[in-house]
């Protein structure tokens, strides 16, 4: 309850000592049933004393009285915690201090300790993929990448680890209120990367490295804060960790660094502003070449120049920065494999959904409503009344507020930004004439956003990414003349070279890091203490990851159901009967997307499949949406997971009204949204 619910230790102390209490207070009820139990078999004794042993002895074989007991191991916090450590694989955390002459401290959870305990489980240790097949031209995963493959460590056909570690500032107060920025906290979390992106999701395979104040870290530096994780890593690429179910030792290193662009310019030593010449951690593009510069016409940066402008700095006092870098990296300069013009993606979240996206939805929904194709109002009212569902729920966006126009960008979050993107066109797209500038801008930008999230890519679909932005950038400038192109429009041209190099960004991006923050939050909100608050929020982060560890509740399970009803394949109609026992199988050499409805599911040997109808469909250019018609002839097919594009149902069923027809029956899905009576499987 003190670690995965939240509840104080004050609280946790009144439940245990009055649950004793009503455990002790029905001592006299069972004091006198046992008397009647004796009484029924006849068994007479005068000696209230043996009816008393009777019952101090039953109540001494409940666990639950017993540990609750003024002597019991869950008497009070500190026996809890000692029980605790006795019985669980905790890994506590260890305070350092920056400076001996000073007070100011960080705390480290031993990522070596950590990485030994996870690979030591036989269920985490079948996770993990060492070696993948790479395919020429695939980009399915971080191996499929360049940098993956010319790592002198990680690169070998061995079993090698690759680590992915996440850097960031958060506030565990209110950010608005007195005490902002005043608790303001570093964190530094880790991953595997060999484990697959859906187990790397799961924040309880987030692990914690170091926690610090944010000031101390700009006080004393990264490589101060860093020292412990460090000299960890380079245990790991010299040394490695004994295995004992594969009977060797596993060697490992820091494969990427994810952060937003502040985070990770400043971690690699490049100048933590935007508005200075080399803004870029990339190329060396300048701001005078950032408007008229074709994407892709840019001098990429290299190790090897990079290194040599850490020498020109070392030799030159008076330099504080060379085009853009202004130190060294704490990381690389101590670690052999790693380095910061290979090990800083670029991130999804902030270059996109907190970027990109709410500054042209303002710039072009501004544009739309000046030339009155719909109110200001009417926007907000489509947004409010939209049928949002499942996952959009959490995430619907808000209102635009009028200022958002005046400040050029409409501000939410990520999540809602997103959303809002990819449902504007079922929620406004009838209203706006096809083919006007500012709406392919924003359909445009869609298409891009749908490609980039995406989590396989070919050379092919690279090309075209490549092409879209180009496009995009384009029309942008013909529409927008006097529009001002922003550092991160520049960092996605780099998108289709940065995804040859790393695999799928979306792989990598921190917004699953960045949910990592509010278990913190809840911490403290829920303990009401800032003393020692970094000490006290690693020891309760490692209580909650030895609870799962130990509870074997690391990964979810792969199959989940309800209710199930079983039934005989020759109780079927005769056209199921065949579609069931002939799968359906795929067409080669196509790329067109096929839509199904889900009549049934069926679970065979733990494994699922859908029973599906076929439907047809046609592309809407406009909404960027299929409008989908039933088949006079139904066509049942039964489909696997693995053969669907995305494992999310589509959710919407939506008909403008300038598509209004007789047919009933049409229906107009977004390509990227979700039903829970639809799927769609692209064939190959």
């Amino acid at each position: 309850m003190q670690t995965v619910l939240h509840i104080s230790k004050s609280a946790i102390q009144k439940i245990v000592e009055q649950l004793h209490d009503i455990l002790d207070f029905s001592k006299c009820y069972a004091l006198d049933t046992i008397r009647e139990i004796l009484a029924k078999h006849n068994i007479v004794t005068d000696n209230n004393q043996v009816v008393q042993d009777i019952t101090d002895a039953l109540f001494q074989t409940n666990p639950l009285f017993v540990t609750t007991s003024a002597q019991g191991k869950f008497a009070t916090d500190y026996r809890r915690n000692v029980y605790f450590k006795e019985q669980f694989e905790l890994i506590e955390p260890i305070e350092y201090l920056y400076d001996r002459t000073q007070k100011n401290a960080y705390v480290y959870v031993s990522t070596a300790k950590q990485l030994e305990c996870l690979l030591g489980h036989r269920l985490f240790l079948d996770k993990v993929v060492f070696n993948q097949e790479s395919l020429p031209g695939q980009y399915k995963s971080f191996q499929d990448g360049r940098y993956y493959k010319e790592n002198k460590l990680l690169g070998e056909k061995e079993s090698n680890i690759a680590l992915g570690l996440y850097i960031d500032d958060f506030e565990v107060c209110n950010p608005l209120g007195t005490s902002r920025k005043i608790h303001k906290i570093t964190a530094v979390y880790w991953v595997i990367l060999n484990l697959s992106s859906k187990c790397r999701s799961s924040l309880n395979l987030i692990n914690l490295a170091v926690l610090g104040k944010t000031d101390d870290v700009r006080l004393f530096g990264y490589e101060k804060f860093l020292d412990p994780l460090v000299k960890d890593i380079k245990t790991l690429e010299q040394v490695g960790i004994f295995v004992p179910a594969l009977q060797q030792y596993v060697k490992g290193t820091v494969f990427c660094v994810c952060a937003d662009n502040l985070g990770a310019h400043g971690l690699a030593g490049f100048q933590e502003s935007f508005i200075v010449d080399n803004f870029c951690r990339f190329c060396l593009i300048s701001h005078k070449q950032l408007a008229r510069t074709e994407p892709g016409d840019f001098k990429l940066r290299s190790p090897e120049q990079h290194n040599s402008l850490l020498k020109e700095l070392q030799n030159d006092d008076q330099l504080r920065s060379l085009n853009g870098v202004k130190k060294e990296c704490a990381l690389s300069k101590h670690l052999s494999y790693f380095h910061p013009i290979t090990g800083f993606p670029a991130d999804v979240l902030h270059d996109f959904f907190e970027g990109i996206v709410p500054l042209e939805l303002s710039l072009c929904l501004k544009d739309l409503i000046s030339k009155r194709f719909i109110s200001f109002e009417e926007i907000n009212s489509r947004i409010k009344s939209f049928p949002y569902k499942n996952a959009d729920c959490v995430n619907k966006p808000q209102k635009i507020p009028k200022s958002s126009f005046a400040k050029g960008t409409i501000g939410g979050n990520g999540h809602e930004n997103w959303t809002l993107l990819r449902l504007l066109p079922l929620m406004i797209g009838s209203s706006i004439p096809e083919n006007d500038p500012a709406w392919e801008i924003l359909m445009d930008l869609k298409d891009i956003v749908e490609l980039v999230v995406s989590t396989k890519f070919s050379d092919e679909t690279l090309c075209y990414l490549e092409s879209k932005i180009a496009e995009h950038r384009k029309l942008l400038a013909e529409t927008f003349p006097n529009f001002s192109i922003r550092p991160k429009h520049h960092f996605v041209d780099h998108y289709p070279h940065l995804i040859r190099c790393f695999g799928p960004l979306v792989d990598l991006w921190t917004m699953r890091f960045e949910a990592k923050h509010s278990f913190f939050k809840k911490v403290v909100h829920g303990t009401h203490n800032f003393k020692n608050v970094l000490l006290s929020l690693a020891t309760k982060h490692q209580q909650i990851f030895a609870y799962f560890l130990d509870g074997h509740s690391l990964f979810k399970p792969q199959l989940y159901v309800e209710k199930l009803k079983v039934v005989e394949t020759g109780l079927l109609d005769t056209t199921l009967r065949a579609a069931v026992t002939k799968k359906v199988s795929s067409t080669e050499n196509m790329v067109l997307p096929e839509f199904y409805r889900i009549v049934s599911i069926i679970v065979v040997d733990n494994s699922v499949s859908f029973i599906s109808d076929k439907l047809s469909s046609w592309y809407l250019e406009h909404y960027r949406c299929f409008e989908l018609v039933e088949n006079i002839h139904p066509e049942i097919d039964i489909l696997d997971p693995e053969s669907l594009n995305d494992l999310s149902p589509l959710l919407y069923n939506v008909l403008p009204h300038n598509l209004k027809r007789n047919n009933p029956l049409n229906k107009v899905m977004s390509r990227r949204s979700l039903f829970n009576m639809f799927v769609t499987k692209v064939v190959r």
